[in-house]
């Protein structure tokens, strides 16, 4: 048996500066952390002439053509995986929270499928065939800021060029700025999942350019430790990027973000595509902060930073 483990992933500042038609204009500038939370992908060779797919439904067909699972379909054909495969999907948190889960299975999949046929394989390769299944073959929107971040790991720069190739490499922080990093940011739930390929449908490219400012700017914090300047950031970043859509926030979103600056925290944001899913709040102090979300029905997912990245852990 093969079993891929891919980290999720929070973006820090400047996402949605991956968005094609701003790369094909300006390239894009990101700053993104992998967490200890995982999507695990396992491919199992079986005697059967079949297909045997498990996630949160089971199929079981004779042919790729009719499996169901977009991705899994589009990566069956991709690796040309003949019949006799059995595939199952585990995950440590739901998907659609914004997470970077779409990313994530995808490059685990690659990770377990490309195993499967042995050879060499790196984490950019991963990240890179992830990236062409879900954007080119299926056409989805988005960039490619989820598959390189989850492949890879750590707390990272992500590079988007004009020609498509994205240049990464972790952020070269003394430990002591990465661990105060790591000490003060929060992730709570909301409850909600959401379909990040319709919310990203609805943005616009409105604001991407103060945004990827933003991005480097958060660099910078990171590097300096300044805590308190990456929560005023992070803040600014929320602001302009609920302009990018009608649907990054909502009432109850708009209620939570208010209660957290009213509790403790700095600054904050919905990660991920928007609408739902998890609030990330930067706050050195969370004594008034973590009851008030839990009371809001938000509850706290502790979590450390992921310094390994895609990897196979058994075979």
């Amino acid at each position: 048996m093969i079993l891929a483990r891919v980290p999720l992933r929070v973006c820090l500042g400047g996402g949605g500066t991956d968005d094609p038609r701003y790369v094909k204009e300006d390239g894009g500038f990101a700053i993104t952390a992998a967490l200890d939370k995982h999507i695990y992908i396992s491919v199992n060779r079986t005697p059967n002439n079949d297909y045997l797919i498990r996630y949160s439904e089971t199929e079981r067909t004779e042919t790729w053509q009719t499996v169901k699972h977009p991705i899994i379909r589009a990566a069956l054909e991709y690796f040309n995986i003949p019949p006799g495969v059995e595939i199952v999907s585990m995950a440590d948190l739901p998907s659609g929270t914004g997470l970077g889960s779409s990313g994530a299975f995808t490059v685990a999949l690659c990770m377990a499928l490309s195993q499967f046929w042995g050879g060499w394989y790196t984490q950019r390769m991963a990240a890179e065939d992830a990236a062409r299944i879900e954007l080119e073959l299926l056409k989805r929107p988005g960039g490619q800021q989820d598959h390189f971040a989850c492949a890879m790991g750590d707390v990272r720069w992500l590079k988007f060029t004009k020609p498509g190739y994205v240049y990464s490499s972790p952020v070269d922080a003394p430990q002591a700025a990465l661990d105060a990093l790591e000490g003060s940011l929060h992730l709570y739930y909301t409850g909600t999942q959401r379909d990040a390929g319709e919310v990203l449908s609805t943005q616009t490219t409105d604001g991407l350019a103060e945004i990827k400012h933003l991005g480097y700017m958060t660099h910078h914090r990171i590097v300096t430790g300044d805590i308190a300047g990456l929560g005023k950031l992070m803040n600014e970043h929320w602001w302009l990027k609920r302009k990018r859509s009608a649907d990054m926030s909502n009432t109850a979103i708009d209620l939570a973000y208010a209660v957290a600056l009213d509790n403790g925290a700095i600054g904050g944001k919905l990660v991920g595509a928007g609408g739902g899913g998890f609030l990330l709040a930067v706050a050195e102090d969370v004594t008034e902060l973590t009851p008030a979300m839990a009371a809001l029905g938000m509850p706290e997912v502790p979590f450390k930073f992921d310094h390994v990245g895609a990897t196979l852990i058994s075979t």
